[in-house]
Formats: structure tokens, C-alpha cells, sequence
């Protein structure tokens, strides 16, 4: 690909406006937004560093340099750990820092919301997305967004409502038809889901989306020939809608019309060229016409762009394979297995997870700390592993496993208050304080860490400030006699 010739040109002019107005933190944050659109996070970083420096109550450029941070996170994921969570960190901060000054500015719950997802926090990820809701009832990106954090949370129905109200809004939107498809695969009367839009279809035979969700229900319930009829409704009505292609090219290919397949595969790819989904599918589609070398280089981007798609590595290494090129076959054969195997461990973990928290819960401690041991790669079993081996005595293991849940959770404020509890009981005051501070810093109503902070204040002699956490404390309905201890 190659690059804009235009933008040295407007690279030289935002430095030139920087160099001519250094002072300028308009001017930094202007030269932040074209470094980070061209993903050179670090350079866009110092802009906005510097921007908010010169105005300290500059919420738009702490809001750039927040999301600029996640989207370093993302870029760093898989190439250096310690950079990642840092960045995460930083994003942090950042976006709270914005939300403080300016509590009103376009999708900064948004991003929020998004930076909790990365951090796999999806409660606080899910209560910025509701805030962003309500904030804009009418944006469907917002509905979208929060219809996600609900799937993620397993609240399938409500997931459900939120992507109809997203495609009510923008019927054109291809993601939230995608994941409201998704969605209703999920629930269980695949019958009933099915009827519901047959009704849907009756009401309203002039919607593209009622055709195409009703197309897409019948096609997980392999019903091809008739799915086959809605979803061309579907495009009919609506000649731009990229999801109508990709699910009129899958039933297509099942049904061995390879060709018109292909062709309505091109047409969804050119409205989202960036759909891992689509271009796996046109690859399966050139892989069963034998063209193979078509197949690999539409496999090939596919894997770029989402490189976690067991479903993409193993249709590459099948073509791979009849083309007669067994070694690199080999390699995406092993990496769909290892994803489909990783996505199998965290399932198992995330069970071993549930029953720990529950021998937890049952003062069941040695059998706690084995499978949340075990657990480890599920971030929140670091921070009840923590709680456990608190309880158990065990003070210098469960500092370590509350810092490993606070590089993946620095966000959770029960887990710095729990950290926080630790600390006080192992005689480490000022260490306690600082955690119980950014407990209540992320969560200024959390009545438990402001009773505990009061408590370890005038513990090492600050009684006016302890006083007055105290204070905050009992307004908040906590902070009786004895109260700040673990939850």
C-alpha cells in the first residue's frame, strides 16, 4: 500500500504551527491527533503529554491521550507484556482524568467502557457503556456497544434488545446485525427465535433487517433453501447492506453456488474490507473452486487483520495444503489448534474459577487456593486467590498474587482495597494508605476504602485528613465500630 502523499505535507505543517507557537497546547494536541491517526503512538503521546501540561484543565487532549494509550496497549499486546498493562495504566488515568474535568464530552464513556474490556473489568465496562446510553439514546454505535458488554456478560436477551435498538437506529450498521445474529445463536429455542421474525417479516415485508435476521435464524437451523429466499429479500431491499451478502454468500457456498457466492462475497468485502469474518469466507469459497492461490492471499490478510481467528489459520493451512505447501500448512494447522485449545483452557479455568470463589465463600481455604491456583489465567482468580491466602495466614504470597491481579485489574478498586487491608494487617501503613487512596480515587463513593484509608491515617498520626475519610465514610452508611476490613 502506498502511502497518502499528502500526509509529510500536513506532518510538516502541524510541526511547523508547533514550532512557530510552542506554548500552544491547541496546536500540541492538533499534532497528537494526526500522530496517533498514523499510529505513531509514542510521538502523539509527548504532544498530549505536553498539551495538558500547558493547560492542566485541558479535558480534550487527556481524553486523546487516553484513548492514544489503549490504542498503544492494543498495538503492544502480544509483544511486550510490561509496555501493555503500563499503557493500560496510562489510559487510565487519562480518561479519568477527562471524565473529571469534563463529564459531558462525546464518548468518553465510551472509551471507557472499551478500556474495561481491554482490562477484562466487564461490570465497569458494562456500567460506562449504559452511562454512554443514556447519555445518547439515539447513537447506535452507544446500543451496539453496550449490546456487546451484555453478551459478554451472558444477558443474551438484553444483548439481543440493545443490537435491535443499534439496527432500529442505523440500518445500515453491519456489526450490530453481525452480533445480534450471533446473539440469537446463543439462545436456545431456535424455533421460537425463528417464529419471532417470521411475525417480524409479516409486520413489516419492507424490512431488510426483519428478512435478513429471519434468513439468518433459518440458516443456523440449516434450513438453506429458505433462508436462501429472505436474505435476497434482504439485499433487494437493501442493496448496501454488507451482512446481507456475507450471510447470502455463506447459505451460497453450503448450497454449492460457488460462484454467485464468490460474487456477493466481493460486494461485502468492498463495503467492509477489514471483516476478518467475510474474507474467511470468501477464502472457504475460492478454496472449494480450486483457487488456490486466490484462496491463500485473501486467507493471508484475513489472519493480519484478526490473527486470534482459529476458523481463518485453518482454512489457510487447508489451502496451503492443496497447493502442495505442507510446511506452512503445518504452522496454521497448530495455531487453530492451539487458539481452539486456549479458548478450551480458559473455559476450563473459568470454571475452576467458580468453584474456587465458592470453597471461598464456604471458608473452604485450602481447596480455594488449589483451583484458583490453577485459575491463574483468569485475571480475577489472582485477586480472590489474594483474599484467600489473606485469610489463610499466608501474608507475603498474597501481596504477590494481588500485584499480578492488579497488572491485569488496576482499574478494580476492590482489589486495591483488598490489597490495601493485606498491606495494613502485615504492618505496612504508608503502602496500605496509597492503595485504599486510589481505591477511592477510581471510586469516590466506595464507603468500605474510605473508612479503612480514615482508619490507617490516623493510624500514622494524619488525624485531621483521618478524620474527614472517616467522615465520608459514615456519610456513605459504613464505617461503624470495627468495620474496615475485608469484604
Amino acid at each position: 500500500m502506498s502511502e497518502d502523499p499528502s500526509i509529510p505535507e500536513s506532518l510538516e505543517t502541524l510541526r511547523a504551527a508547533v514550532k512557530r507557537t510552542p506554548n500552544s497546547a491547541e496546536a500540541r494536541n492538533e499534532l497528537g491527533v494526526f500522530l496517533g491517526d498514523e499510529s505513531r503512538f509514542d510521538e502523539a503521546l509527548e504532544e498530549f503529554r505536553t498539551a495538558v501540561r500547558l493547560k492542566p484543565d485541558y479535558a480534550q487532549a487527556y481524553y486523546n491521550l487516553g484513548i492514544t494509550y489503549l490504542k498503544k496497549a492494543q498495538s503492544n499486546r502480544r509483544v511486550d507484556e510490561a509496555s501493555y498493562y503500563e499503557s493500560l495504566k496510562g489510559a487510565f488515568e487519562a480518561l479519568q482524568k477527562a471524565l473529571l474535568l469534563e463529564a459531558d464530552l462525546p464518548k468518553i464513556h465510551t472509551q471507557l467502557g472499551r478500556l474495561y474490556e481491554e482490562m477484562g473489568d466487564l461490570p465497569a465496562a458494562l456500567e460506562q457503556f449504559r452511562v454512554a446510553v443514556e447519555q445518547n439514546p439515539k447513537s447506535a454505535e452507544a446500543q451496539n456497544n453496550f449490546g456487546t458488554a451484555l453478551a459478554k456478560s451472558e444477558k443474551i436477551k438484553d444483548a439481543v434488545s440493545a443490537f435491535r435498538k443499534a439496527i432500529e437506529l442505523d440500518p445500515n450498521f453491519t456489526t450490530a446485525h453481525l452480533n445480534l445474529g450471533n446473539a440469537e445463536q446463543q439462545l436456545a429455542n431456535k424455533t421460537a427465535v425463528i417464529n419471532e421474525w417470521r411475525a417480524l417479516v409479516r409486520q413489516q415485508p419492507r424490512s431488510a433487517a426483519a428478512h435478513l435476521h429471519l434468513g439468518h435464524a433459518l440458516q443456523s437451523n440449516s434450513e438453506y433453501d429458505e433462508a436462501l429466499i429472505e436474505l435476497r429479500k434482504a439485499v433487494g431491499l437493501m442493496p448496501d447492506l454488507s451482512a446481507g451478502h456475507f450471510y447470502l454468500g455463506q447459505v451460497l457456498r453450503k448450497l454449492g453456488d460457488l460462484s454467485e457466492a464468490d460474487f456477493h462475497l466481493d460486494k461485502a468485502i468492498k463495503m467492509e474490507p477489514k471483516s476478518v469474518d467475510f474474507l474467511t469466507e470468501q477464502g472457504l469459497v475460492r478454496l472449494q473452486q480450486n483457487r488456490m492461490k486466490e484462496a491463500i492471499s485473501v486467507l493471508q490478510i484475513a489472519i493480519q487483520l484478526g490473527p486470534d481467528s482459529s476458523a481463518a489459520h485453518y482454512a489457510l493451512a487447508r489451502a496451503l495444503q492443496k497447493s502442495g505447501r505442507s510446511v506452512e500448512a503445518s504452522e496454521h494447522f497448530k495455531k487453530a489448534a492451539a487458539i481452539n485449545q486456549a479458548e478450551l483452557s480458559l473455559q476450563a479455568s473459568v470454571h475452576k474459577l467458580e468453584n474456587g470463589v465458592e470453597h471461598l465463600r464456604n471458608g473452604e481455604l485450602d481447596e480455594a487456593i488449589r483451583l484458583l491456583r490453577q485459575a491463574r489465567d483468569v485475571p480475577e482468580a489472582s485477586f480472590y486467590l489474594g483474599i484467600a491466602l489473606a485469610q489463610k495466614g499466608d501474608r507475603e504470597a498474597s501481596t504477590e498474587a494481588f500485584e499480578a491481579a492488579l497488572k491485569k485489574r488496576y482499574s478494580n478498586p476492590e482489589i486495591h482495597y483488598n490489597y490495601g487491608i493485606c498491606l495494613l494487617e502485615m504492618g505496612k501503613s504508608p503502602e496500605a494508605i496509597r492503595e485504599f487512596r486510589i481505591a477511592v480515587k477510581i471510586n469516590p463513593n466506595y464507603g468500605f476504602a474510605h473508612c479503612a484509608l480514615g482508619k490507617a491515617l490516623q493510624r500514622v498520626g494524619e488525624s485531621a485528613e483521618g478524620s474527614f475519610e472517616l467522615q465520608r465514610a459514615q456519610e456513605l452508611g459504613v464505617c461503624r465500630p470495627a468495620q474496615a476490613g475485608k469484604q
